[in-house]
């Protein structure tokens, strides 16, 4: 039996403005499995990080609302909470790790404030016992000189020691689910691998399940157990990490799997350069959505019915779901 930690159905989350209504998500549905990893792909604007923020009801109302769907998680439908239920589940049962740091963090207050005052606020704790858990956190992730760190304001961090201290306040209340968005954009790859080291080696401590939100298919295949591939507000693939690699159903999660750099490309034997694969064309505006596929204008394989009607997701193969009207062609093409 599947163990879930937190489920999605038919999430509609919209934008409105200048008098149109954008469709960021658009009635996506997911599970999000205890102890494993989720991954969320694809290009920028396709909805991941307005799915995640949806899911800790942080959405600016204006613009934004969550218009329709459930995100049951312990019973219990996020959307129904009130202000103060959200609230007691925010950085304590789901935490979030954001793309910037930076602007997450508050300027004007030291980290080890930060942290105590998560921890005071969610687990009752005196003040002494939160600084003795916060330091504790920080070492958790090898944090150096934890009293001067603790001391220090997030301008006097790099960008590398930022991103640690955003995963030790969110993991401080040992939450039962972890979003990570981004969560090492902007830093260099070995700090980028150290990070992502991290989360795995205290995912294993904490037995936290974790959605980790990236454009980098690299780093998602290091992390993940199942991935969701979204375009244009929409899940168009969900299979399990190593069912994908193998196989992709959907023409626009080929044409990504197609765009990763190949190290040992023979294309750059003898010093000749090799252009990377491109998607050509743009994602629709998600204000004036086609009728039928969101992906048609850019796809190789589309025909008159893809132009007309969206495709229901579909189980193509046991745990493997696409939305495509030719992905049984496709596939018969590819072997």
């Amino acid at each position: 039996m599947i163990d879930i930690a937190l489920e999605t159905k038919n999430l509609h989350t919209n934008f409105y403005s200048q008098g149109r209504v954008i469709k960021a998500v658009n009635g996506i549905s997911f599970n999000l499995e205890k102890k494993n990893t989720l991954g969320i792909v694809g290009e920028s604007g396709c909805g991941k990080s307005v799915t995640a923020l949806s899911l800790l009801r942080l959405i600016p109302n204006p613009p934004g609302k969550i218009v329709e769907g459930t995100i049951n998680f312990e019973g219990q439908n996020i959307l129904e909470f009130s202000d103060d239920e959200i609230r007691k589940v925010r950085g304590n049962k789901i935490s979030m790790i954001f793309q910037e740091p930076l602007t997450s963090l508050n300027p004007v207050l030291t980290i080890g404030f930060q942290i105590m005052e998560i921890l005071q606020l969610h687990k009752q704790l005196s003040k002494k016992e939160a600084n003795d858990l916060a330091k504790e956190m920080l070492s958790f992730v090898k944090i150096p000189d934890i009293n001067r760190k603790m001391k220090e304001y997030p301008h006097e961090l790099s960008g590398g020691m930022l991103q640690r201290v955003m995963i030790a306040i969110a993991l401080s209340c040992n939450p039962k689910v972890l979003i990570a968005d981004e969560p090492t954009t902007a830093l260099d790859v070995t700090i980028q691998a150290q990070i992502l080291d991290l989360i795995q080696e205290l995912q294993e401590k904490f037995s936290t399940a974790i959605m980790l939100i990236s454009h980098d298919i690299g780093v998602i295949s290091e992390m993940c157990d199942k991935i969701l591939v979204m375009y244009a507000g929409r899940i168009v693939e969900e299979a399990k990490l190593n069912d994908l690699f193998e196989l992709q159903y959907h023409p626009y999660t080929k044409s990504l799997f197609a765009s990763i750099p190949i190290l040992n490309d023979p294309g750059n034997i003898g010093g000749k350069k090799v252009r990377l694969k491109e998607i050509k064309g743009i994602v629709p505006s998600l204000h004036n959505l086609p009728e039928g596929c969101y992906f048609a204008p850019r796809c190789i394989y589309a025909t008159k019915e893809c132009y007309n009607k969206y495709p229901p997701i579909e189980e193509k193969s046991p745990g493997h779901f696409v939305a495509c009207w030719n992905a049984d062609a496709i596939i018969d093409n590819q072997q």
